[in-house]
C-alpha cells in the first residue's frame, strides 16, 4: 500500500477516534414495555456508539439484552406510572431527581428522551432540563391532540402529562422523527423555531421462515399497547358487523396495556369471546406472524409502523387504517387495502379472499421496497450526518 493510501486510512481512524471522544450521549427512556418505538430507540443507540460515548438508560430489561456492549447501560427501578394521580404529583418528582443525578454523572454533551408519544416519559424530560447543561432532543414525539391519545382508564393521569408537556416543549433544543408527515404535525404543535430532523425508521430482520397452518377461521392480527388511540376497541363493532355475514374470524391481540381489562369487558358483555384471542407480549416475530394471516393497523396514531415494514417483508397480508393527518400507508401499498372507517373494513373482511389476492399480486414489489427504502446503509447515512448537525 502506497504512503497516499495509509495516510488516508490513518485520517480516516484518527477522524473516527477523535469524534468518539468529543461527544457523549445519553438516552432515557421509561417506558416498562418494548415494542416498536424502544426497537427503534435501540438501533439508534447501538449506531451511534459506533461513533460516540453513548449512555442508555432504560426501565425493561428486553434493553439490556438488546443493546450493544459499546453501549453503557443502567436499568431503572422507578415508581409505577398506573398508581394513580397522587404517584403522578409527589412521588414521581423522587424519580426526576434520581434521573437527574445519573445524567448529572454521565456528562452528556446530548440527551435524547425516547417518548414515542408526548405524555410518555416526562420524567427524563424534566430531569434533562433541570441540568440546563446539555442538549435535549425528543425522539419520535407524535403530533396529535389529546382528545385522541388519552387512555380510557387513566384520562385525567394522561391529561395532566399532556399540560406539562406543553408547558416544557418549547425549552427542548430540537426534535427526531421519523416521517415527512410527522414532522409537520410536530412543528404545527410546537410552534417554535426548534430543528426538526426526520430520521426513517431502520428495518432489518432475521432469517426466518413464516410458516402459516390452514386453519377454519382468518386470523386478524393486532399488535401494541392496548389504549384508545392503537384502535382496538373497534374490534367490537367490527365483530358485530361481520358475524352477520360470515363466522370464521378470530381477532388475535397480542400487546397489554391500561384499557385491557375495558376491553375483555366489553367482549363478554357482547357475547364475542368467540372471535378473540388475547396473546400478551410476544418477542418472537415467527411467533407472531405465523399466527395470523392479516395484519390489521387500526391506530389512529401512527408514524412509521415497524410491524407494518415487516408485515411487508415477511408477505403477510395487511389491511390498514387511512390516517388523513398522516398518509403514510399510501406510500407503500395499494389504496383498496386502505380503509376509510369501520364499515368499510367490516366490507372488506366479509370480502377478505378478493383483498388477500390484491396483496398476493404485489407482495414481492412491496417486500423490495421496504428493503430498498429501509435498509441499514440509507439510515446509518441519514443517522451520522444528522448528529453531526446536533
Amino acid at each position: 500500500m502506497n504512503t497516499a493510501g495509509s495516510l488516508m486510512i490513518f485520517s480516516d481512524l484518527w477522524a473516527v477516534c477523535t469524534l468518539k471522544k468529543s461527544k457523549t450521549i445519553a438516552f432515557f427512556c421509561d417506558v416498562n414495555i418494548y415494542s416498536g418505538h424502544d426497537i427503534m430507540s435501540v438501533n439508534i443507540a447501538n449506531a451511534l456508539s459506533r461513533r460516540y460515548d453513548v449512555s442508555f438508560l432504560f426501565c425493561h430489561p428486553a434493553y439490556q439484552q438488546n443493546l450493544d456492549k459499546a453501549v453503557t447501560r443502567k436499568y431503572l427501578v422507578l415508581h409505577n406510572n398506573k398508581t394513580g394521580l397522587v404517584n403522578l404529583l409527589l412521588k414521581s418528582w423522587g424519580d426526576i431527581f434520581t434521573i437527574r443525578k445519573l445524567l448529572q454523572a454521565i456528562k452528556a454533551d446530548v440527551v435524547i428522551v425516547c417518548q414515542g408519544e408526548y405524555h410518555l416519559c416526562l420524567k427524563g424530560l424534566i430531569s434533562a432540563l433541570m441540568l440546563r447543561k446539555h442538549k435535549v432532543i425528543s425522539y419520535i414525539p407524535i403530533g396529535y391532540p389529546y382528545s385522541i391519545i388519552h387512555s380510557k382508564s387513566s384520562a385525567i393521569a394522561t391529561m395532566i402529562k399532556f399540560i406539562v408537556y406543553r408547558l416544557i416543549v418549547r425549552r427542548f433544543h430540537a426534535f427526531i422523527t421519523i416521517s415527512v408527515e410527522q414532522e409537520r404535525m410536530l412543528r404545527n404543535f410546537i410552534k417554535a423555531d426548534r430543528p426538526v430532523y426526520l430520521l426513517e425508521n431502520l428495518t432489518e430482520f432475521p432469517a426466518i421462515k413464516i410458516s402459516r397452518k390452514k386453519q377454519k377461521s382468518i386470523r386478524y392480527g393486532i399488535i401494541g399497547r392496548i389504549q384508545k388511540s392503537k384502535g382496538q376497541y373497534k374490534t367490537i363493532e367490527l365483530a358485530e358487523r361481520v358475524r352477520q355475514h360470515r363466522r370464521d374470524f378470530m381477532f388475535v391481540i397480542f400487546g397489554e396495556g391500561d384499557d385491557e381489562d375495558w376491553l375483555k369487558n366489553s367482549i363478554a358483555e357482547k357475547n364475542l369471546e368467540d372471535h378473540f384471542e388475547f396473546k400478551g407480549w410476544v418477542d418472537s416475530r415467527k411467533k407472531i406472524f405465523s399466527d395470523i394471516d392479516v395484519l390489521l393497523l387500526l391506530s389512529e396514531i401512527e408514524g412509521v409502523p415497524l410491524v407494518f415494514l415487516e408485515s411487508l417483508f415477511f408477505k403477510t397480508p395487511v389491511l390498514a387504517n387511512r390516517l388523513t393527518s398522516n398518509p403514510i400507508y399510501e406510500r407503500y401499498i395499494d389504496g383498496e387495502l386502505i380503509f376509510n372507517s369501520v364499515n368499510d373494513l367490516a366490507n372488506k373482511m366479509i370480502d377478505i379472499e378478493r383483498y388477500l389476492s390484491i396483496f398476493k399480486r404485489k407482495s414481492k414489489l412491496y417486500k423490495k421496497l421496504i428493503i430498498e427504502r429501509h435498509g441499514r446503509k440509507n439510515f446509518e447515512n441519514n443517522l451520522f450526518e444528522l448528529f453531526e448537525k446536533i
